[in-house]
């Protein structure tokens, strides 16, 4: 009788033993769900999203391979940003920008890092942008750097250290060591 009790409460204690070492291995998994400061509210992989203005018109479209939000900051950081900014007027797609990575900040000031390109798709005198570094305020439209850039229009490309414009007005001043080569171009009369 003596082996039996102690065989029963042996399985008792493994039992028990067991239960709470699965109950200990739960409680890790969810402390891993619990959002810590600092950590993004949400992340999506393969996302898109348009951006209309009060008027219902297309304001830009972004997509990223991925993307992360911060409620706190209202900053999103984007990896692989593509975005598309829309003429005001009649709300086709003038302008395509990419970079390596990307982030919109509360006020809608779009910092993009590495490898940075901006290119008209329509006719237009400014053709391309590339560069390091560059903020975009997709309100605006305004452009600004400190950094290297190159310029390419239709008959001249420049490039130079820091620059400000704006791409609704199609005009982009260089700030310092300018160097710009013009090139005769042959203009359509119709």
């Amino acid at each position: 009788m003596n082996i039996r009790l102690n065989i029963i409460l042996f399985i008792i204690v493994v039992l028990l033993g067991g239960w709470y070492f699965y109950q200990q291995q739960d409680s890790n998994h969810l402390e891993s769900l619990i959002k810590r400061e600092g950590q993004p509210e949400y992340v999506g992989d393969k996302v898109t999203t348009s951006v209309y203005d009060t008027n219902g018109k297309a304001q830009y479209f972004a997509e990223a391979d991925e993307i992360k939000n911060y409620e706190a900051t209202g900053k999103v950081e984007l990896i692989n940003p593509l975005l598309s900014l829309f003429n005001d007027v009649n709300s086709l797609k003038e302008w395509q920008i990419t970079s390596l990575q990307a982030e919109i900040s509360k006020d809608k000031i779009l910092h993009l890092i590495g490898n940075v390109k901006i290119e008209s798709l329509g006719e237009t005198q400014l053709q391309s942008i590339e560069t390091d570094e560059l903020s975009v305020n997709l309100n605006t439209q305004d452009i600004f750097t400190q950094k290297h850039i190159f310029v390419k229009g239709i008959g001249f490309s420049s490039e130079g250290i820091g620059l400000q414009g704006n791409l609704k007005q199609q005009s982009a001043q260089l700030k310092s060591n300018v160097k710009t080569l013009i090139e005769p171009t042959k203009l359509d009369k119709k």
